[in-house]
């Protein structure tokens, strides 16, 4: 920054000169602020919109003077009047976010650089009193804490702060944020360098997306996501180019959004300190070339109104909501390094009088609501090919509107997707909630891109839905109705899975389509009624699809095994309540997990192969011998000892003992006949029900149990 005197001429004469160049534009203030004592203590502001009543917003403002004993944070009015005041510090930069979760609320917060303790400090605001009350504090890591943002990334409901190190190396930190009893922690979740001296920092919640002002190069914009990288190759320059936003000492930096409640439109907004004038970078993609953020416009704050303009500018902020009659179209403040009345101050600017002066159209939304986070319920529709990524391509509809997909939407695919049932995942996505809710249209997810997050998956309707894409989402996948088909490891994401829902639910599937692992436990849900079916199994003609996970039987459940597929089922089995499990197709079941069945359980194996690889009754016990055994045209395969309430062996029905272990039941029936208790050995090894014959060949292999 120059010495005051020196940046106040030549501030006057860049301001006179840049008020004439092409496309640029003179506003004057409406209202200023208070000068404070001296002349270098001002530097960045914030607006917080009071929640019932936007004429009651505050602008919260900093003195950093360290021989001034009023430096802290200052609070004022819409008209510039000075309100309170939290002193004691050297503050130097702030942000607020709305509805952060401390003490069993949730609370409107400032954060704000403190540069005389190394900390970044964090405030409550009552909206009753219109107060700051302290609300905890982070040491920053950082010799001198300078530029700070606040994220809130409202795909998982978590809040992160930014700041910047007022050094050579453009040292940037990134810091998750929680409630610790009641008080603002952190956790430090990275760091990097920008490459040289940066102040400014803002962050766009929606699209994730963090903008950082190199003074002497311009405006980046990084990955906001905690696991992003943050080389020079994953940075991307906005603003940049002749006559755009050019190497003039980038100073502060806001966002303004405007347009729908989803805020999709806007600006992004910078103080360019070496020529006295602000950046006006659009949010959108103004001229279908697929850029973001590009330069629109830019304009002086000039002599007006009885008031001075502004020279010198650090900190910026601009909200697009109606604030009273003053500004009924929003609000643009900018720090005034040069003030004609005394020490520097703010300068209160309508933006409605920004949209008036600039050379072409520029909007302002004054019912725009910050709290509304603005993420709706969009329904795919493919109409811009078949691409599921953030905020580029429009194939989502809302309203009757094309939309793009943005991160803590809820995304619904249905049957309005038949003509993109193929749905290509591009970006690792964490969308609010996930329904598929299809009927005649099958659908498929495949590609690069990840859904992730803490949301889960339900799958609605009679249609089909495969999952090809590696998926890291916390939330349960319930499978209400339909085919959800595995065809990748890892498609489940980290959550359980429910398959049927309590009542009244149709048929639901989950199949494997190859030798891949579910490694999630599985809960199969009472549907209410006998004719629900729920099915369990694998398609692949090869190799073994396997459920590691424990399952939890509350429905009769087919089990079903392709020609020349094996089906697993590794975890704890638990069937407490007696259902039936029926084994169809023409491939192999091997259990291998603990089995717990209650009274009146039947497995039947009407197809194919089935291999008991662990004892039904889970405790080797005959008290606990509860699981019935029906085999007919298929074969049944013990390869441990076993204990069963009854087997029965109908027409074509084969079991076969392996090892030296036997089989101990209570019943067994064949040809209709029950033969009472028996324990069969393995020699040798085979039982099978002819039509003919039958009886007499199981007299002659077997012996009664004791």
């Amino acid at each position: 920054m120059r010495p005051p005197a020196l940046a106040r001429l030549v501030g006057m004469l860049l301001a006179a000169m840049s008020a004439t160049a092409a496309g640029d534009f003179t506003v004057a203030p409406r209202l200023e602020t208070p000068p404070f004592a001296h002349s270098e203590s001002a530097d960045d502001a914030a607006v917080w919109v009071h929640p019932t009543d936007p004429s009651l917003s505050l602008i919260i403002g900093n003195n950093k003077d360290v021989g001034d004993p009023q430096w802290g944070l200052h609070v004022y009015d819409l008209a510039g009047n000075a309100l309170s005041a939290v002193t004691g510090a050297k503050q130097n930069n702030m942000d607020v976010r709305y509805g952060f979760p401390l003490g069993g609320s949730r609370v409107d917060i400032v954060a704000s650089t403190n540069r005389t303790a190394e900390t970044i400090d964090f405030f409550t605001i009552d909206p009753a009193t219109r107060t700051l009350g302290p609300a905890g504090s982070i040491p920053s890591g950082f010799s001198d804490p300078y530029g700070l943002a606040l994220w809130h990334d409202r795909s998982s409901d978590t809040f992160h702060v930014f700041l910047s190190d007022n050094d050579s190396n453009g040292s940037i930190r990134q810091f998750g944020l929680f409630d610790d009893g009641g008080s603002i922690s952190g956790h430090l979740e990275r760091a990097w360098d920008v490459g040289s001296l940066t102040e400014g920092l803002v962050v766009d919640d929606g699209r994730r997306s963090l903008f950082v002002g190199q003074e002497d190069v311009g405006i980046w914009r990084y990955d906001a996501d905690p696991g992003a990288p943050t080389g020079p190759g994953d940075r991307v320059p906005v603003g940049q180019g002749a006559g755009q936003v050019k190497a003039r000492d980038v100073e502060g930096l806001a966002l303004l959004r405007v347009g729908d409640p989803r805020g999709e439109a806007g600006y992004l907004l910078a103080s360019e300190q070496g020529n006295n004038t602000y950046a006006i970078l659009e949010r959108v993609d103004h001229d279908g070339d697929g850029n973001l953020y590009e330069y629109l416009d830019r304009f002086a704050i000039v002599s007006g109104n009885g008031i001075d303009g502004t020279n010198d500018t650090d900190g910026i902020e601009a909200v697009s909501t109606g604030l009273g009659a003053t500004f009924a179209g929003g609000l643009f403040i900018a720090q005034d390094g040069s003030n004609d009345s005394g020490g520097q101050n703010y300068k209160l600017v309508s933006w409605d009088d920004v949209v008036a002066g600039a050379a072409g159209p520029l909007a302002a939304d004054p019912l725009f609501d910050p709290r509304w986070d603005g993420l709706t319920t969009l329904v795919w529709t493919g109409a811009a090919g078949n691409t599921w990524d953030i905020d580029r391509a429009a194939n989502w509809s809302h309203g009757g509107k094309p939309r793009t997909y943005w991160e803590g939407d809820h995304v619904v695919f249905d049957d309005t997707a038949a003509a993109a049932p193929l749905i290509h995942l591009a970006d690792t996505v964490r969308p609010a909630s996930v329904l598929v809710h299809n009927d005649a249209v099958d659908l498929e997810l495949a590609g690069p891109g990840s859904i992730a997050g803490p949301c889960g998956l339900t799958k609605r309707g009679a249609g089909s839905l495969t999952i090809a894409t590696v998926n890291a989402y916390a939330g349960e996948t319930r499978i209400h109705a339909g085919t959800v088909v595995v065809a990748c490891e890892g498609a489940l994401g980290a959550g359980a899975v429910e398959l049927g829902e309590v009542a009244g639910s149709d048929a639901a599937a989950l199949l494997v389509a190859g030798p891949f692992t579910v490694d999630r436990d599985i809960t199969v849900q009472d549907g209410g009624s006998a004719t629900v079916i729920r099915t369990l199994g694998g398609t692949g003609p090869s190799g073994a699809a396997v459920f590691s996970g424990d399952l939890t039987i509350g429905n009769d459940l087919t089990l079903t095994a392709a020609a020349g597929g094996e089906v697993r089922f590794d975890g704890a089995l638990s069937n407490t309540d007696g259902h039936t499990l029926i084994k169809v197709g023409g491939g192999t079941v091997r259990f291998g997990g603990f089995q717990t069945h209650g009274p009146g359980a039947l497995l039947e194996v009407a197809e194919g192969l089935v291999i008991l690889n662990t004892d039904a009754s889970g405790t080797g016990l005959m008290d606990n011998a509860h699981l019935s055994l029906l085999v007919a045209d298929a074969e049944v395969h013990f390869g441990v000892n076993q204990h069963l309430d009854t087997l029965h062996i109908g027409d074509g029905g084969v079991v076969r003992l392996t090892g030296a272990n036997v089989v101990v039941v209570r019943h067994l029936v064949m040809n209709g006949v029950d033969l009472g208790a028996t324990t069969l050995t393995p020699e040798p090894a085979t039982l099978g029900l002819l039509a003919v014959g039958g009886l007499g060949l199981l007299a002659r292999r077997r012996r009664r149990s004791a």
